[in-house]
């Protein structure tokens, strides 16, 4: 097979299933892992794929800010189905920050339905709202400039807020996750907010719903490292599921045991 039959090929295979492994590729066409990555770099280079630590996923330009009142209506089951998952690490009695965007609205609903003693802290004023309908969740909001399109609060203040805390677990809503460039989101004001809840926690949980794999947005909030916690829905495909595996970063796709 000629070089360029090849690359289509890849072309092809990644349009299809989204994603591509160099081992499965090398066994596929009985080439070199060193032709592959060759043959992934021309094609990221001409904006047919991007490449990933140890494979390539669909191309996709750095994608804009969706508003708010847009992002509710997307993946809705698969926000509640992930945020079920994300119950399993929450106890009645713990202390837990609350990032905002629309999958922390799903958390927030089932934390009011379900439990009856939680410290919760948030810049969003959504979460905020549903979170002071049961009495027995008590609220920090940690308030400063607000942002009318996300319903939430950003700047100097808020952040100021936050760093006089000392939070157990922090639940955080990332735009994009990715091997190569680790966890981001699209809003420099609210990932500097997401930033300190980095610094002041003991244990971080990232919600992401599967399309959010292997995708880009502008700003790092932070790379990825064995340990991280990733808490997604079951429509994550089982090929990037294993490259993370690989790598010790744990993804919770179910409820576990």
């Amino acid at each position: 097979m000629f070089a360029i039959e090849r690359q289509q090929t890849i072309i092809n295979l990644v349009n299809e299933k989204g994603n591509v492994t160099i081992a499965e590729l090398t066994a596929l066409f009985a080439v070199s892992a060193e032709t592959i990555r060759k043959d992934l770099l021309l094609l990221e280079q001409e904006k047919k794929l991007t490449r990933t630590h140890g494979g390539a996923v669909r191309y996709q330009s750095v994608p804009g800010m969706v508003p708010l009142r847009e992002r509710k209506k997307n993946c809705l089951s698969e926000k509640r189905e992930l945020c079920q998952y994300a119950l399993q690490f929450i106890k009645n009695g713990d202390t837990i920050a609350i990032d905002e965007g629309s999958t922390a609205v799903e958390l927030a609903t089932l934390l009011a339905c379900m439990y009856s003693t939680l410290k919760v802290v948030t810049h969003s004023l959504e979460v905020f709202e549903i979170l002071s309908k049961n009495p027995g969740i008590e609220l920090i909001l940690c308030a400063g400039e607000f942002l009318p399109e996300e319903k939430a609060f950003i700047g100097s203040l808020t952040i100021n807020a936050l760093r006089q805390l000392h939070i157990k677990k922090a639940f955080l809503f990332p735009a994009a996750i990715s091997l190569q460039f680790g966890i981001m989101d699209h809003s420099k004001d609210l990932s500097a907010v997401q930033k300190t809840y980095l610094e002041i926690s003991e244990e971080l949980y990232f919600l992401a719903d599967h399309e959010k794999f292997e995708q880009g947005a502008l700003y790092q909030l932070t790379g990825l490292h064995p340990g991280m916690v990733l808490i997604t829905d079951s429509g994550l495909s089982e090929e990037l599921y294993q490259n993370y595996q690989e790598k010790e970063i744990r993804i919770v796709k179910e409820k576990e045991v």
